[in-house]
């Protein structure tokens, strides 16, 4: 009897994020069907089964995603829902990782001034690292070895990369207080690092490419004495994704404008004097006067929450550190 050959699984289809279907359309996010309650029979045999189980309120394994949430899903985050780490000590813990990436990235510039890890990519391992925890939660994957490990991946997207013992030892020695690995310590720290990354690309989908604010800034036409106004408000972008989630919530035109906002209040420039009345429609053609004003308070709290100290000294970039 003739048997037709087995047709298994195309490779397309084994590159498929699982929960993908076939059947949606190619620009949407995988949704898994729901989950229906059992029969009065069923239910009976089986009492613990009452109700419906919870649908993550964000989807794993983004097939196309642009890795903006509202409000609610920033709530529901897969550390609250898991393991019931509150917003407060959530938003304290991814600054923890933010802070940490800019730290281990100073401290690896300082040893390798000639090949430096650039200003951009620090900025996009912090938003490789807030996206990732829209998936993951903090209890599983701690904050500092994942903050290491968007650095390490970012680094190596801008290509500037270093080695991954680099990585291992700085992680090391500031975690430590200064101390060093031992020799036959770098292979551990390096698998972990390594490990991590497996993960932290599986959940990124290898959409590596950031639109950063601070492209934004650099282009636009907003002039003043030797170019001040722009270098606050890039400073101010840089804290906007270490200190807060807006990044998760607003494109980066948004993020832009308020930027320029709060460096114009800090300048004692009037914006709509200086730059005109559609100034904001400039950067943000949808942009409102109410988003912008919810973006700024947003971004104010955090400030005062992490008790930065604003100094003009702050704002002066070293050379080369334009994006």
């Amino acid at each position: 009897m003739y048997r037709p050959p087995f047709r298994g699984p195309s490779s397309r289809d084994l590159m498929l994020k699982p929960g993908y279907r076939k059947n949606i359309l190619p620009s949407t996010t995988a949704i898994p069907p729901k989950l229906t309650l059992p029969s009065p029979t069923q239910q009976q045999l089986l009492p613990s089964i009452q109700e419906p189980i919870e649908e993550n309120p964000v989807q794993p394994f983004p097939f196309a995603s642009t890795f903006l949430y509202t409000e609610a899903q920033l709530k529901l985050s897969p550390s609250f829902r898991k393991h019931k780490i509150k917003a407060e000590e959530e938003m304290i813990l991814r600054r923890v990782g933010t802070c940490f990436i800019k730290q281990l990235s100073s401290r690896i510039n300082a040893k390798f001034p000639q090949q430096k890890i650039s200003a951009r990519a620090t900025c996009m391992a912090m938003v490789y690292f807030h996206r990732f925890y829209m998936y993951h939660s903090l209890a599983t994957f701690l904050p500092i070895e994942m903050a290491t490990t968007c650095l390490f991946l970012a680094a190596k997207v801008e290509n500037c990369p270093k080695r991954v013992a680099c990585f291992s030892d700085y992680y090391f020695r500031l975690t430590h207080d200064d101390d060093r690995l031992e020799s036959h310590e770098y292979e551990i720290v390096n698998e972990l690092i390594q490990a991590y990354e497996t993960k932290l690309l599986q959940t990124l989908v290898f959409e590596f490419r950031i639109e950063l604010p601070h492209i934004v800034i650099i282009n636009s036409t907003f002039h003043s004495e030797s170019d001040l106004l722009k270098k606050i408000a890039w400073s101010f972008s840089t804290d906007m994704l270490a200190f807060t989630t807006l990044c998760l919530q607003y494109d980066k035109n948004a993020l832009a404008a308020a930027a320029f906002y709060i460096a114009g209040a800090y300048l004692k420039i009037n914006m709509k004097k200086q730059y005109g009345e559609k100034w904001l429609q400039s950067i943000a053609a949808e942009m409102t006067e109410d988003i912008l004003k919810e973006i700024v308070d947003i971004f104010l709290k955090a400030l005062t929450d992490m008790k930065v100290i604003i100094q003009s000294k702050k704002y002066e970039l070293e050379e080369g550190e334009i994006l």
